[in-house]
């Protein structure tokens, strides 16, 4: 079984191609996904050359859109709400959508550099108490900018303990050494693999233990066959299994994201 716990439909930047709802189904049915968490790369509010994008939808709009399509797909689909900490806030209407959709529902998700708000940034407050309210899980990139650093997601780890979070990318950019410290030393921080090297994920298996890495893509950001990169093709490939032993291998492609977002499937 194999659960994709980092994926998107919408356009994100603008420099990206649109990824749509059917290019997800397509690329799962491909290459044997059975369940992916989404979120919607429209809900970015900076462009990537730093400009405020005030024209884009609002995160209610858009996260509407990503929890229809899930609807569709229960069995298959769940939804992470991207969230807009810069240009709105965790409001009555989004806890409406949250209260009213919550079985299809696990996560909240957060791009500081897509936002320019830092994960300790005293913004993400209201965020974190709905978080807490609904006991969701926040997914947050994470990468070498003056936003996304690893040390900002640790602070806001450590002056929240009873929540969970996820580093996504383990540190995109980096050699992803801090955030394995970061995941092995702060027990509500977990990672995931998107664009994270099999050599690099082998390591931190080996550095905090099988239990705090889950399978991510970012599909379909490069397109629908944005799993056969080659990191994505030796995760799911033999040899990888035989490296980090089957326990370790179920942990890492399904179990932590079944455990972590307590998602309401069976393994297959």
């Amino acid at each position: 079984m194999i659960v994709d716990a980092h994926a998107h439909i919408g356009q994100l930047h603008r420099l990206k191609p649109l990824q749509t709802q059917a290019m997800i189904l397509q690329s799962m049915a491909k290459y044997h996904i059975d369940f992916t968490l989404i979120s919607s790369g429209s809900a970015e509010e900076f462009s990537s050359n730093g400009r405020l994008l005030k024209t884009r939808p609002s995160q209610l709009t858009l996260n509407q859109e990503v929890i229809a399509f899930v609807k569709l797909h229960p069995d298959r689909l769940g939804a992470l709400l991207w969230c807009k900490p810069f240009q709105e806030t965790a409001d009555s209407a989004l806890e409406k959508l949250i209260k009213e959709n919550r079985r299809l529902i696990f996560g909240l998700k957060f791009h500081p550099f897509c936002s320019q708000v830092r994960a300790d940034d005293p913004r993400m407050e209201p965020y974190y108490a709905l978080a807490r309210k609904y006991d969701l899980p926040l997914l947050f990139h994470t990468a070498v900018d003056r936003c996304s650093g690893i040390r900002y997601l640790e602070n806001a780890a450590k002056a929240h303990p009873d929540l969970t979070f996820v580093a996504a990318h383990m540190e995109l950019l980096s050699d992803n050494l801090e955030a394995i410290r970061v995941v092995k030393e702060n027990p509500n921080i977990y990672g995931d693999t998107a664009w994270v090297s099999p050599k690099k994920a082998f390591l931190a298996i080996q550095s905090f233990g099988p239990d705090k890495l889950m399978f991510g893509t970012d599909n379909p950001i490069d397109g629908l066959d944005t799993l056969n990169h080659p990191y994505y093709k030796t995760y799911r490939g033999r040899y990888f299994k035989r490296k980090v032993g089957s326990v370790a291998y179920a942990k890492l492609m399904s179990d932590n994201a079944l455990k972590v977002y307590r998602l309401p499937i069976t393994h297959k």
